[in-house]
């Protein structure tokens, strides 16, 4: 099985849209870890975005589907728990190896 890089992370996050613009993109090889995380926290970003707008919608009476703006928002929070996460073993990944060059 081969996971194209940055490609894992827009699957989990359950965007549809993005994940078939990822699979249909080749990844380039020179693309770095920034560029590749910037995209994946861009991708949490216009989930968040879009919960938001769906919230505003909701409040204003002009959604006709409440399970939209449900899921919406559960997508948001769970690509922003698996963004903390990401973070959260990066930075234990970083801190293991300051402690082996120590």
């Amino acid at each position: 099985m081969r996971i194209e890089p940055g490609t894992a992370f827009l699957r989990a996050t359950g965007t549809r849209a993005t994940t078939q613009q990822a699979q249909s993109q080749p990844v380039e090889a020179g693309k770095s870890f920034r560029e590749i995380f910037s995209d994946a926290l861009r991708v949490v970003n216009d989930l968040e975005l879009q919960a938001d707008k769906l919230d505003r919608q909701l409040a204003a009476g002009t959604v006709e589907n409440i399970h939209e703006v449900t899921i919406a928002a559960e997508k948001a929070a769970l690509a922003l728990e698996l963004t903390a996460q990401v973070r959260n073993r990066l930075l234990e990944a970083y801190q293991e190896f300051m402690r082996m060059t120590v």
